[in-house]
Protein backbone atom coordinates (compact mmCIF):
# COMPACT_ATOMS: atom_id res chain seq x y z
CA UNK A 1 0.00 0.00 0.00
CA UNK A 2 2.88 2.25 0.75
CA UNK A 3 4.03 1.71 -2.97
CA UNK A 4 0.92 2.56 -4.90
CA UNK A 5 0.37 5.75 -2.39
CA UNK A 6 3.90 7.28 -3.37
CA UNK A 7 3.79 6.54 -6.78
CA UNK A 8 1.55 9.64 -7.68
CA UNK A 9 4.46 12.32 -5.56
CA UNK A 10 7.45 10.55 -7.37
CA UNK A 11 5.83 11.01 -10.73
CA UNK A 12 5.73 14.53 -9.81
CA UNK A 13 8.94 14.56 -8.75
CA UNK A 14 10.09 13.15 -11.79
CA UNK A 15 8.45 15.79 -14.02
CA UNK A 16 9.28 18.65 -11.87
CA UNK A 17 13.06 18.02 -11.89
CA UNK A 18 12.88 17.12 -15.58
CA UNK A 19 11.34 20.51 -16.45
CA UNK A 20 13.86 22.27 -14.42
CA UNK A 21 16.80 20.94 -16.28
CA UNK A 22 15.08 20.55 -19.63
CA UNK A 23 14.53 24.55 -19.19
CA UNK A 24 18.40 25.49 -19.03
CA UNK A 25 19.80 22.58 -21.90
CA UNK A 26 19.35 25.38 -24.63
CA UNK A 27 21.54 27.77 -23.00
CA UNK A 28 23.75 25.46 -21.72
CA UNK A 29 24.43 24.16 -25.26
CA UNK A 30 24.85 27.42 -26.18
CA UNK A 31 27.73 27.70 -24.12
CA UNK A 32 29.53 24.14 -24.47
CA UNK A 33 30.12 21.46 -22.97
CA UNK A 34 31.99 22.09 -20.11
CA UNK A 35 29.48 25.00 -19.42
CA UNK A 36 26.60 22.81 -19.31
CA UNK A 37 27.58 20.92 -16.70
CA UNK A 38 28.14 23.30 -14.18
CA UNK A 39 24.94 24.91 -15.63
CA UNK A 40 23.03 21.25 -14.87
CA UNK A 41 24.85 21.39 -11.37
CA UNK A 42 23.52 24.30 -10.20
CA UNK A 43 20.23 24.05 -11.43
CA UNK A 44 19.99 20.54 -8.98
CA UNK A 45 21.42 23.00 -6.75
CA UNK A 46 19.01 25.42 -6.82
CA UNK A 47 16.06 23.66 -6.93
CA UNK A 48 15.09 21.36 -3.56
CA UNK A 49 12.11 18.92 -3.43
CA UNK A 50 10.64 17.81 0.00
CA UNK A 51 9.62 18.27 3.60
CA UNK A 52 10.38 22.06 4.38
CA UNK A 53 9.28 23.86 7.48
CA UNK A 54 7.25 26.88 6.27
CA UNK A 55 8.70 30.12 6.90
CA UNK A 56 5.95 31.55 5.42
CA UNK A 57 3.49 30.62 3.61
CA UNK A 58 2.81 33.92 2.08
CA UNK A 59 4.92 36.33 -0.64
CA UNK A 60 8.12 38.30 1.01
CA UNK A 61 5.72 37.63 4.74
CA UNK A 62 2.93 39.72 3.46
CA UNK A 63 -0.13 39.21 5.56
CA UNK A 64 -3.31 40.33 3.71
CA UNK A 65 -4.05 39.11 0.21
CA UNK A 66 -7.00 39.84 -2.52
CA UNK A 67 -7.87 37.97 -5.91
CA UNK A 68 -10.32 35.78 -8.07
CA UNK A 69 -10.71 32.21 -7.99
CA UNK A 70 -12.49 30.04 -10.42
CA UNK A 71 -14.45 26.87 -10.16
CA UNK A 72 -16.48 25.57 -7.28
CA UNK A 73 -16.72 28.27 -6.04
CA UNK A 74 -16.63 31.23 -8.68
CA UNK A 75 -15.92 34.93 -7.03
CA UNK A 76 -13.22 37.03 -5.02
CA UNK A 77 -11.67 36.20 -2.30
CA UNK A 78 -9.22 37.14 0.58
CA UNK A 79 -6.73 35.72 2.74
CA UNK A 80 -5.50 37.35 6.23
CA UNK A 81 -2.08 35.48 7.82
CA UNK A 82 -2.53 35.03 11.10
CA UNK A 83 0.60 33.37 11.97
CA UNK A 84 3.50 32.10 9.05
CA UNK A 85 1.83 28.43 9.15
CA UNK A 86 -2.02 30.11 10.28
CA UNK A 87 -4.70 32.04 7.89
CA UNK A 88 -7.89 32.72 7.78
CA UNK A 89 -9.72 32.86 4.50
CA UNK A 90 -13.17 34.42 3.82
CA UNK A 91 -14.55 34.04 -0.03
CA UNK A 92 -17.66 34.93 -1.86
CA UNK A 93 -19.11 34.06 -5.39
CA UNK A 94 -21.39 32.03 -7.72
CA UNK A 95 -21.90 28.10 -7.36
CA UNK A 96 -20.57 25.64 -4.62
CA UNK A 97 -19.21 22.18 -4.42
CA UNK A 98 -22.83 20.69 -2.90
CA UNK A 99 -24.71 21.41 -6.37
CA UNK A 100 -22.55 21.47 -9.45
CA UNK A 101 -25.33 21.45 -11.51
CA UNK A 102 -27.22 24.64 -10.55
CA UNK A 103 -26.36 28.36 -9.92
CA UNK A 104 -26.12 29.36 -6.62
CA UNK A 105 -24.47 31.97 -3.90
CA UNK A 106 -21.59 30.81 -1.99
CA UNK A 107 -20.15 32.75 1.00
CA UNK A 108 -17.49 30.58 3.09
CA UNK A 109 -14.46 30.78 5.77
CA UNK A 110 -11.86 28.86 6.33
CA UNK A 111 -9.15 28.32 8.94
CA UNK A 112 -5.78 27.33 6.76
CA UNK A 113 -2.83 25.34 8.47
CA UNK A 114 0.14 25.05 6.04
CA UNK A 115 2.19 21.96 7.62
CA UNK A 116 5.16 22.36 4.96
CA UNK A 117 6.69 23.46 1.75
CA UNK A 118 6.35 20.44 -1.11
CA UNK A 119 9.14 22.25 -3.55
CA UNK A 120 11.06 25.32 -3.20
CA UNK A 121 13.72 27.19 -5.32
CA UNK A 122 15.45 30.85 -5.20
CA UNK A 123 12.52 32.31 -6.92
CA UNK A 124 9.56 30.40 -5.88
CA UNK A 125 7.74 28.02 -3.51
CA UNK A 126 5.49 25.25 -3.06
CA UNK A 127 2.83 25.15 0.04
CA UNK A 128 1.03 22.61 1.25
CA UNK A 129 -2.43 23.79 2.96
CA UNK A 130 -5.08 22.21 5.07
CA UNK A 131 -8.33 23.35 6.81
CA UNK A 132 -11.87 23.07 8.28
CA UNK A 133 -14.20 25.76 7.63
CA UNK A 134 -18.03 26.41 6.83
CA UNK A 135 -20.31 27.43 3.73
CA UNK A 136 -23.73 29.47 3.85
CA UNK A 137 -25.13 28.77 0.09
CA UNK A 138 -28.04 30.04 -1.24
CA UNK A 139 -29.47 28.65 -3.83
CA UNK A 140 -32.10 30.24 -6.53
CA UNK A 141 -35.20 28.28 -5.55
CA UNK A 142 -35.59 25.06 -2.99
CA UNK A 143 -33.76 22.01 -3.61
CA UNK A 144 -33.15 18.58 -2.23
CA UNK A 145 -30.61 17.11 -4.60
CA UNK A 146 -26.46 17.59 -3.62
CA UNK A 147 -24.00 17.20 -5.98
CA UNK A 148 -23.85 13.22 -5.39
CA UNK A 149 -27.20 11.76 -7.10
CA UNK A 150 -27.90 9.38 -4.34
CA UNK A 151 -27.25 12.17 -1.45
CA UNK A 152 -30.89 12.93 -1.82
CA UNK A 153 -32.07 14.61 1.73
CA UNK A 154 -35.38 14.35 3.21
CA UNK A 155 -35.90 17.12 4.64
CA UNK A 156 -38.29 19.85 4.09
CA UNK A 157 -36.51 21.77 0.81
CA UNK A 158 -34.94 25.18 1.31
CA UNK A 159 -33.12 27.44 -0.59
CA UNK A 160 -30.28 28.14 2.24
CA UNK A 161 -28.27 25.48 2.96
CA UNK A 162 -25.11 25.37 5.31
CA UNK A 163 -21.92 22.70 5.22
CA UNK A 164 -18.45 22.01 6.55
CA UNK A 165 -16.19 22.23 4.45
CA UNK A 166 -12.51 20.44 4.31
CA UNK A 167 -10.27 22.55 2.19
CA UNK A 168 -6.74 20.81 0.76
CA UNK A 169 -4.50 22.14 -1.59
CA UNK A 170 -1.12 23.59 -2.85
CA UNK A 171 -0.15 27.56 -2.88
CA UNK A 172 2.49 28.59 -5.15
CA UNK A 173 4.14 32.26 -4.26
CA UNK A 174 7.25 34.08 -5.53
CA UNK A 175 10.37 35.78 -4.66
CA UNK A 176 9.43 39.02 -6.47
CA UNK A 177 6.36 39.82 -7.08
CA UNK A 178 3.44 39.55 -4.42
CA UNK A 179 1.24 37.47 -6.22
CA UNK A 180 0.31 33.58 -5.41
CA UNK A 181 -1.52 31.12 -7.11
CA UNK A 182 -3.90 28.34 -5.58
CA UNK A 183 -5.14 25.14 -5.59
CA UNK A 184 -8.22 23.69 -4.04
CA UNK A 185 -10.12 20.46 -3.62
CA UNK A 186 -12.79 21.01 -1.24
CA UNK A 187 -14.89 18.36 -0.13
CA UNK A 188 -17.96 19.68 1.53
CA UNK A 189 -20.95 17.95 4.22
CA UNK A 190 -24.16 19.12 4.35
CA UNK A 191 -25.09 20.09 7.74
CA UNK A 192 -28.48 21.78 7.36
CA UNK A 193 -31.02 21.08 6.41
CA UNK A 194 -30.24 18.02 5.60
CA UNK A 195 -27.25 15.59 5.38
CA UNK A 196 -25.75 15.58 1.99
CA UNK A 197 -22.40 15.77 0.03
CA UNK A 198 -20.79 17.42 -2.03
CA UNK A 199 -17.01 18.25 -4.12
CA UNK A 200 -15.66 21.16 -4.81
CA UNK A 201 -12.43 22.59 -6.59
CA UNK A 202 -11.06 25.89 -7.59
CA UNK A 203 -8.16 27.81 -9.07
CA UNK A 204 -7.10 31.44 -7.99
CA UNK A 205 -4.88 34.00 -8.29
CA UNK A 206 -3.88 36.63 -5.13
CA UNK A 207 -2.66 40.50 -4.97
CA UNK A 208 -0.61 40.57 -1.56
CA UNK A 209 0.19 43.70 0.69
Amino acid sequence: MSQTAGTPRHCVIAVVALLAVCGRADVAHAAGPGAATNDDAGVLADFELGTFRVDSASPQGKRLAIGLEIGWPTGATAKLMLRPQQALRVSIGAFTGLVLSEPSLSLHVDWLYHPFTLARASGWRLHTHVGVGGAVVVLPAPGQRTTIPSALYYRGPTQVWTGLRVPVGLDLTFADIPVDVVFDLVPTVLAFPGVGFGFGTSLGVRWWW
